[in-house]
């Protein structure tokens, strides 16, 4: 049996407790996690959970096998560079007050650094800060994710408004709470992610176990034998799943494990 989970294995901070970290290394299934984080944010979360299984980063865009660094990649929907110097250009002068985040498949950069508190909620670490040519002309080959880091959740809509108006075909906007928006490839999907575990370990519906807390990033009653939600997710997934666990700071993971006695 196969588990997939998103950020419902992380507290409010980024972490994983011990709590869930232990249910999951007695689970004995493999476990990919379906996340809008970077692949090097994720690093100690994987080696305590000891897991080699495919994982799916930055909402779809890339799919990697951790411990191997950028030969292990799998699957890679990255946006155009150059596009998306242009876009990060325009963004800076519209909103000043915009944290603005860059991330290849294996590292991240601010060009405008958010506060430290966003950081802290977010679970994050701080990112080198870079000038917008320099980080284009000498760091970067491609692109799998802007993030921006909005001072006030009222902004999300003017930005996205904006962005919008721009008619950029190849993107996708990923609200991430309210105060975050993700940019990634319009063809970066959680869902290619799970075709190619399925397919990779021979699995049906009814072998994956879901772990969810938004309801609009991967629709997986399409995918999970069982379908749960943690305390803390949307009420639109908390209405649709076959089950509703404690939230993810109370080891809501763990718990449901226990429940359905995959322990």
């Amino acid at each position: 049996m196969f588990t997939a989970l998103d950020g419902a294995l992380l507290n409010d901070l980024g972490n994983l407790t011990t709590t869930t970290a232990f249910a999951l290394n007695n689970l004995g299934a493999p476990l990919s996690i379906i996340t809008g984080r970077a692949p090097f944010e994720l690093n100690g979360v994987l080696k305590r959970l000891q897991t080699d299984a495919p994982q799916i980063a930055f909402h779809g865009a890339l799919i990697y096998a951790p411990r191997t660094g950028k030969k292990g990649l799998l699957g890679a929907w990255p946006l155009e560079a150059l596009a998306m110097m242009a876009l990060v250009r325009s963004l800076l002068a519209s909103f000043p007050e915009l944290g603005i985040s860059v991330f290849d498949a294996l590292h991240g950069y601010a060009v405008k650094e958010a506060t430290g508190e966003r950081y802290k909620l977010l679970g994050r670490k701080r990112l080198e800060v870079l000038p917008l040519q320099e980080l284009f002309d000498a760091k970067l080959k491609e692109v799998y994710m802007i993030s921006l880091m909005l001072p006030e959740a009222h902004l999300a809509k003017s930005v996205a408004d904006f962005l919008h108006r721009l008619h950029l075909r190849d993107i996708r906007i990923v609200p991430v709470g309210d105060r975050q928006l993700d940019i990634v490839s319009r063809d970066a999907r959680p869902t290619r992610g799970i075709d190619y575990i399925m397919t990779r370990y021979r699995l049906y519906a009814g072998d994956i176990v879901y772990f969810g807390c938004h309801y609009d990033e991967v629709r997986m009653a399409d995918f999970a034998g069982v379908q749960i939600a943690m305390g803390n997710a949307e009420p639109a997934l908390r209405a649709d799943a076959d089950y509703v666990t404690s939230t993810n700071n109370d080891n809501g993971v763990a718990q449901a494990l226990q429940r359905f006695k995959l322990l």
